[in-house]
Order: C-alpha cells, then sequence, then structure tokens
C-alpha cells in the first residue's frame, strides 16, 4: 500500500504499544507519535456480542482530553451514537477494526470542532435504522475534517453527511448507500479525492448550497460507479457528481460510469471547472451546467454512451457563459421516453465550442439555441463525423448572433449545416436567410 495512505499509523507498531503481532500492520511514514491509547485497554473488546457505546465513548473522550490518537484493535464493535470531540484522532489499520452501527439513534457524530481526523476504520450501517438527511459519519461547523481510508457501507441514509465543513476527504471506499455516498452542504475549501464511491441509491456525491455563492470545493480523481435515481425526479438524483448552487468548484480527473442521469450536472452554479474527466455509459445527459449558472469550463474531458454528450442550457432562467474546449464525445446514439435528439454538444447563450471531437451521434453533433434561446454563439474548429446533422441552431429569434467557421464536418447522413425549428414534440429543418453581422456560417468543410 502507498505510504501516503496511512499516515497517522506510523511509528505507532514500532514501539509496541498498539497490541498487533498482525503482519502486514506496517508503518507508512516518517511522523511517530510518542504513546497513544489503545482502545482493548480502557476496556473494549474485541468481538464482544453487546452493544460497547458507553466503553468506547469514554475511551474517545479519555484520548481526546489527553490529546492521544485512540488505536482499534482487530475485531468487531457494535455501537451507537458516538460523539467525536475537538482534536480527536481515531484510527486502525485498513480492514481489521470493524463498526458495526445498532439502532436509530446510532453514528458518529462531530459539530463545531477545529480538528478531528478519523483513519482506516470500517463502518457499517447494517443493523442501523438511519433517519433520513443522516449519514454513517456526521459532521456539523468543522473547520479541518481528515477522512482517510476509511470503508462506509450499508447505509440506509447517507453515507458521510457534513453541513458547513472544510477538511479532506480521500483514498476511501463508500458503498451500498441508499441515499448519497458523500453530501456537504455549505462546505468550505473541502477537497474529496482518490475515494471510491458506487452503488448508491441516488447520488455519489453531493456539494450543494442553501444560497449561491462560494464554495471552493474541489472535486478530484475519484472512482464513482453504478449510481441509481431511486427517488426519481428530472435530475436531482442519479448523477455521479451533483453540484447545486456552489461556486468555484473544480471537478478534475474523476472516472464515473454506469450512472442513471449524469456523470457531473452542475446547477446553478458559478465558475465552475469540469476537466479531464472520464464520464461513460450514462443514462442522459453526460456533463450538465443548467439552469441559473453563469461561467463554466468543461474542457478535455472524454464521453462515451449517453443521451447527450454536454449541455449549458437553461437561458430562460439565466444559465450563460460557457467555454466547451477540447472534449472528446462519441456514441452518442442513445433515446428516452419522450425525447429522440440524441447530441453531442448543445449549448445556448455567450458561449463558445471549439476544439472538440465528437463521432457517432444519432441526431446532431452541434446543436446550437432553443426558439428564442440563442444569443452570442462560436462554433469554431470542431470535428464532427457520423451524424445525422453535423451543425443545428435555431432560426426562430430575430437579432441573434453566432459563428459557425471552420469545422470539419464528415459523413454526415443528412443535412451538414442547418437551421431548425425546435419544439417539445421534435424539430423541423427550415430555410432561412442569413443576416450579415448578425449569422456568419464560413469556410466549414463538408466531406
Amino acid at each position: 500500500m502507498d505510504q501516503s495512505r496511512r499516515t497517522l499509523l506510523v511509528g505507532v507498531a514500532g514501539v509496541g504499544l498498539l497490541g498487533t503481532k498482525d503482519s502486514d500492520a506496517k508503518p507508512v511514514s516518517k511522523q511517530t507519535f510518542k504513546t497513544c491509547l489503545n482502545a482493548a485497554e480502557e476496556g473494549l473488546v474485541p468481538g464482544d456480542p453487546n452493544i460497547q457505546t458507553k466503553t468506547l465513548q469514554a475511551a474517545i473522550d479519555k484520548a481526546a482530553n489527553a490529546g492521544l490518537p485512540l488505536f482499534l484493535p482487530k475485531g468487531d464493535y457494535l455501537v451507537g451514537r458516538i460523539n467525536l470531540p475537538e482534536g480527536l484522532t481515531l484510527f486502525s489499520y485498513p480492514d481489521q477494526a470493524q463498526i458495526f452501527l445498532i439502532g436509530q439513534e446510532s453514528g458518529f457524530f462531530a459539530s463545531n470542532l477545529n480538528s478531528l481526523t478519523l483513519s482506516g476504520l470500517f463502518i457499517s450501517g447494517k443493523k442501523a435504522a438511519l433517519s433520513e438527511e443522516r449519514g454513517l459519519i456526521n459532521g456539523t461547523d468543522l473547520k479541518n475534517i481528515r477522512i482517510e481510508n476509511c470503508q462506509l457501507s450499508d447505509s440506509n441514509a447517507n453515507g458521510l453527511h457534513l453541513e458547513r465543513s472544510g477538511g479532506q476527504i480521500f483514498e476511501n471506499v463508500i458503498e451500498q448507500i441508499e441515499a448519497t455516498g458523500i453530501f456537504s452542504n455549505d462546505s468550505h475549501g473541502l477537497d474529496i479525492h482518490a475515494n471510491i464511491v458506487r452503488r448508491c441509491n441516488n447520488n455519489g456525491i453531493q456539494v450543494w448550497r442553501s444560497e449561491k455563492g462560494h464554495d471552493g470545493s474541489l472535486i478530484r480523481s475519484n472512482r464513482i460507479e453504478l449510481i441509481a435515481a431511486k427517488n426519481g425526479g428530472t435530475g436531482q438524483n442519479g448523477n455521479g457528481i451533483n453540484l447545486f448552487r456552489s461556486g468555484d468548484v473544480i471537478v478534475s480527473g474523476n472516472m464515473v460510469s454506469d450512472c442513471a442521469f449524469s456523470a457531473i450536472r452542475a446547477n446553478s452554479t458559478s465558475n465552475v471547472q469540469i476537466q479531464n474527466n472520464a464520464c461513460t455509459k450514462l443514462g442522459e445527459t453526460a456533463i450538465y451546467a443548467e439552469f441559473a449558472f453563469d461561467g463554466a469550463i468543461i474542457s478535455g474531458n472524454l464521453i462515451d454512451s449517453a443521451v447527450v454528450g454536454i449541455s449549458a442550457t437553461n437561458f430562460n432562467e439565466g444559465g450563460r457563459l460557457c467555454v466547451i474546449q477540447g472534449n472528446l464525445v462519441r456514441n452518442i446514439l442513445k433515446e428516452i421516453e419522450n425525447r429522440s435528439l440524441a447530441i453531442g454538444i448543445y449549448a445556448e447563450a455567450d458561449s463558445t465550442i471549439t476544439g472538440n471531437t465528437i463521432e457517432s451521434v444519432r441526431s446532431f453533433g452541434i446543436l446550437i439555441g432553443h426558439g428564442q434561446y440563442l444569443r452570442d454563439l462560436v462554433v469554431s474548429g470542431n470535428l464532427v463525423r457520423d451524424a445525422d446533422v453535423g451543425i443545428g441552431y435555431s432560426a426562430q429569434i430575430e437579432g441573434c448572433k453566432f459563428i459557425i467557421s471552420n469545422n470539419l464536418l464528415s459523413g454526415i447522413t443528412g443535412t451538414a449545416i442547418q437551421p431548425l425549428i425546435l419544439s417539445a414534440d421534435g424539430y423541423s429543418k427550415v430555410d432561412t436567410q442569413l443576416k450579415e453581422g448578425q449569422q456568419i456560417v464560413i469556410n466549414n468543410v463538408i466531406s
């Protein structure tokens, strides 16, 4: 295992304080603890079939008051509600200490803390009946939470639930979650990276805000897969990564697959960057900037198999200002109920679509505008191969301005560049006279 994964465990085994002789329990960094508390020496009994909430809580409180880490030795533990105090470091070797929550009020809870570290823990909610909007781990107003190398599973609510918190969530496995794997509301500078999130019934990772504003979270290098939309809706569920009202968020380098709706959905966000993600096998739009979003960079992503590859939409709600650049979009061939348009890239207002490669699209390689919702768009330097229509644009508004130039359109089975009238029932092709100074279509290569 990489040495950075277990920084808390360093040196403790070497000084003989953990009471474990497991051959794979190896120290992994240069940091050392002079001493720590062993929960077994504080009365916790590994494998005891009885509930040990009070014993574990007492050991946690003692360790925090002494400023010492608390080690959980190998074994199974049944506990109810555990309150996590200021400065606590609670850790074990991965896959050894297994904590089973039991009862409706069970779970780990922390609030109003400057620091908290959890490392190497296995926490299961299989025996718990958690209320909605709860998690196996719950944090409120935490300045610096650190959850690393843990496994959270079998929650009938969320896996991790945070409110108004910052810190690092990394290298965890979160799976078999009824609602959302990682849910954060009103976070500040949260770093969510290198986690595996899978088999969640509503969303993989959600970063939301109560009101639109700066968030600054990083969501990077996670593997997210098998996300359902059990609670239904038109897109609030079924997403690998779901942003809502969260400004200045960077979503990069994630691998997202097999989601009922989107790989990455940014609703009403500002200045979001969605870059270099691999998005495959999506049930609707792979990458979405929608509703009242303002400012999005969608670049360098690989998209394979969806109904729509990339969509920057809802100018009617104020959605505008997007750069869609350098993406590879392919195999956009699916159809869903009441919607037959398969589209590689779609945009409505104040956006550039440039340098993208789009291949194998059932309907439109690129489509801009819908009805009157089209303003100031540049479509330039793209390659579109094997589509019904290469580039389509709305012909239903007077005075709109756009440029379609220097694109290569190859293997188009229908019309290469087509004005359209679009409605909820589909689209119809029309002939229209382009007006100089408003609409410019030049230097495109059609083969």
